[in-house]
């Protein structure tokens, strides 16, 4: 069970202040760089995504990403099969996201977890999100920054196939597997458990417990649960 207990009371989240003055030229790069925009995410660990360090990728000529305000509020009980699955749509991953793998990454997803397979089962997770922010962008709008491209290509040189492999899986575990297209910023509450009753709650009284009360939320002893 983990928690990270830094959001308000309510879901009316206020925006940080370089957000919510509209002060300056950079509110866009500031939100941006906060968000891990154009990083990508590793995904070969049944654990959950990790996001690379440094930036895969950039937009073209004038090309910017579309930034949308939202004030939704959402909640959904998502059913998964593996506990790859489970602990991916934990983090607020899509479950067509988390099943859309490429050859690639299903190597390495096997290679990576010899050790510890991929758990067959049914679990649930209840997620609940209120959203503030949409950023999207196109594919055709973006290119590879240099040094990843290089990486590739110095891989693809390689004088076998086993060496080649091995290169392009280096630089994927630098850069990442995959890119989101499409990420939502807000605060998020998710609940996950194999038994169906344990994340059908009954939300709270207002007034006297609320979504960050720790004492309210240890009581589910076998929930894996977290707030962003």
């Amino acid at each position: 069970m983990s928690f990270n207990d830094n959001t308000p009371d309510d879901n009316n989240v206020p925006l940080p202040p370089e957000f919510a003055n509209g002060q300056g030229g950079n509110l866009n790069d500031n939100m941006l760089r906060r968000a891990k925009w154009l990083r990508g995410f590793r995904i070969d660990n049944v654990h959950g995504p990790q996001v690379a360090i440094q930036q895969v990728a950039s937009c073209v000529d004038r090309a910017t990403p579309l930034i949308e305000e939202m004030s939704d509020i959402s909640t959904e009980i998502i059913v998964t099969s593996t506990e790859r699955e489970t602990n991916y749509v934990h983090c607020g991953w899509s479950i067509g996201a988390v099943r859309t793998v490429s050859p690639w990454t299903s190597s390495r997803i096997a290679a990576n977890n010899q050790l510890e397979p991929d758990a067959e089962g049914t679990w649930y997770t209840r997620m609940t999100r209120s959203k503030r922010f949409k950023i999207q962008t196109l594919l055709e709008d973006l290119a590879p920054v240099p040094e990843f491209e290089a990486a590739i290509e110095e891989a693809l040189r390689q004088p076998t196939i086993y060496e080649k492999f091995q290169a392009v899986y280096r630089a994927l575990a630098r850069w990442g597997d995959v890119l989101p297209l499409e990420i939502e910023l807000g605060s998020s509450l998710a609940l996950s458990d194999s038994d169906m009753d344990r994340v059908q709650f009954q939300l709270p009284e207002t007034g006297g417990r609320k979504y960050n009360n720790i004492t309210w939320l240890s009581m589910f002893k076998t929930a894996d649960i977290t707030l962003t």
